[in-house]
């Protein structure tokens, strides 16, 4: 009898250390096959959190991100074609279905999401520029004769109003197709709520009866939508200088970008949502620096370069009116108002869709 306790507690011991070896065996698996194909369920590496998380100010780590394909990244792309709006609106968004050419073997596809829109604004305030999209690359093998489903974010038909009316994200850009999973760029964002919460500024509650919050010495309005002055003063309309306050740019934290590629290879990296630079100065009185798109460093401008004051005349930044900032991607131009009545909101740029294939 004591033989078989002994000979039941050897069992056991193997038979646990048989489990443990099972367990380990089964756990190298699972990450052999998330980790294979080069983006295929892989977790991010740290340069392509890195890159995600660089707002404009750091704009010289979007570098790392591959433009050549195979296991060194040097090999090149001959030929390629954009998704974008050709109607001169600038806003809408474009679809099409891609075939895969006789000899083509690699590609890279490149997503923006819609760029987010600016409100319209009244006498006496300003509102800042709407939020960026997101941005993704992936490059991967195909095979001629494959199809791709390609969509272009449309920025949105309405703009946003002063009393908070189409205040929304802006619509996707994405790619579907072989080798390719939840491949996606959202669209940004318009409200300043929001902007404060990615921002983590400390916001407080205004003792007039038509703003509920302040914020960068003004009051929120109108669910989010503008910044006024008049009521943040003892006085009705322009406060001379009485508001001084500045954000640098940031990450909208709920604007991302999605998806796996699969293939020898295969990568994905792509960058978050942007809000831009904002400088409130009531004698000046408004100044943006707007965030700028990946692929298009030179062209971050409005008016006057890429630091531009908005001098309270009360021009309309509108893409299809103006031609200012023809762009993925990008957000609404900001607008303030000294004097006069209401001024209007700008709608975000389209979302595009860019394919390279050698």
């Amino acid at each position: 009898m004591a033989v078989d306790v002994l000979t039941y507690n050897a069992l056991q011991q193997v038979n646990e250390e048989l489990r443990l070896e099972i367990a380990s065996l089964t756990e190298d698996i699972t990450t052999a096959q998330a980790s294979g194909g080069g983006g295929g369920g892989a977790e991010k590496t740290d340069a392509q959190c890195i890159v995600e998380m660089s707002n404009m100010l750091q704009a010289n780590q979007w570098c790392q991100i591959p433009t050549g394909h195979g296991e060194d990244g040097t090999g090149s792309f001959t030929a390629g074609f954009k998704v974008c709006d050709d109607t001169g609106y600038y806003r809408c968004g474009r679809s099409c279905t891609w075939t895969v050419p006789s000899g083509t073997t690699q590609a890279r596809f490149q997503i923006w999401g819609s760029g987010g829109g600016s409100n319209e604004g009244r006498c006496c305030g300003f509102t800042p520029l709407g939020s960026s999209g997101a941005y993704a690359s992936a490059i991967m093998p195909v095979t001629a004769g494959q199809s791709y489903t390609l969509c272009a974010g449309c920025a949105y038909c309405c703009y946003a109003q002063s009393d908070g009316t189409h205040m929304i994200q802006t619509c996707p850009s994405y790619v579907q197709g072989t080798g390719l999973t939840n491949f996606c760029a959202e669209g940004g964002f318009s409200c300043i709520y929001l902007q404060i919460k990615h921002r983590n500024d400390q916001f407080f509650p205004s003792q007039c009866g038509y703003c509920c919050c302040n914020w960068m010495n003004g009051c929120i309005c109108k669910s989010g939508a503008w910044v006024c002055s008049e009521f943040s003063t003892p006085y009705h309309g322009y406060p001379e200088g009485y508001c001084d306050a500045s954000y640098m740019p940031w990450l909208n934290e709920d604007v991302k970008y999605y998806g796996d590629a699969s293939g020898t290879d295969a990568s994905v990296w792509g960058i978050r949502g942007q809000w831009s630079y904002l400088s409130a100065d009531y004698a000046m009185p408004m100044q943006y620096w707007a965030a700028t798109s990946y692929g298009f460093p030179g062209c971050c401008c409005g008016r006057g370069g890429c630091w531009v004051c908005d001098s309270c005349g009360g021009w309309c930044q509108n893409a299809w009116q103006q031609g200012v900032r023809q762009i993925p991607g990008v957000g609404g131009w900001g607008g303030s108002r000294c004097g006069g009545g209401c001024f209007c909101g700008d709608a975000g740029r389209f979302g595009m869709v860019c394919v390279s294939y050698n």
